[in-house]
């Protein structure tokens, strides 16, 4: 619509594919889960050379909008349907996808037992913050089979919870505090 914002989350953009698609295939009209598979292709090819997506990209142009790349607030999504989707509809490319950013996010994005936001071209820390949005990975990677990691990563967030008794929005892990 006139006026609206040409920026999109990564999240935003990409968290659409499940739904659409299975409009899809109810209505036969493919329009909306081809239009859904285009946003996350797209997405997906806009990756950096050391395979990471930023937070927010300009959809007419193309370009990334914000180059900090995470899996927490603006990207979980997109990681999360990505590998939905392989699960639902048993298509290779949404595994391809998913296992591609997985390695990059787990070499650049994975501190420790924490995730921080790191700029998608270099992988240099640029916020040493773990956020709640983040919690799915440790769930998806066991439900992968990944399962030594996803304890790690289970234990981290259940210390926080343990000591605080809640997960802050944000929480700043190298100096144990809330965000």
């Amino acid at each position: 619509p006139k006026g609206e914002t040409v920026v999109a989350s990564t999240a935003g953009a990409g968290s659409l594919l499940l739904e659409l698609e299975v409009l899809s295939r109810i209505t036969g009209d493919t329009r909306y889960g081809d239009a859904a598979f285009k946003a996350m292709v797209g997405l997906f090819d806009r990756r950096s050379s050391i395979g990471l997506l930023g937070k927010h990209i300009n959809i007419q142009t193309g370009k990334w909008y914000e180059s900090t790349s995470g899996v927490g607030s603006n990207s979980d999504s997109y990681y999360e349907y990505l590998i939905k989707a392989y699960l639902l509809f048993h298509d290779s490319i949404f595994l391809h996808m998913f296992s591609e950013a997985y390695w990059a996010i787990k070499e650049f994005v994975q501190d420790g037992d924490w995730f921080s936001d790191v700029d998608m071209y270099s992988g240099k820390s640029r916020r040493p913050r773990s956020e709640n949005l983040q919690a799915f990975w440790a769930g998806m990677e066991a439900q992968l089979g990944y399962l030594s990691s996803s304890s790690q990563l289970l234990n981290a967030f259940y210390a926080v919870w343990n000591d605080m008794g809640l997960f802050p929005e944000e929480f700043d892990y190298s100096n144990w505090m809330k965000g």
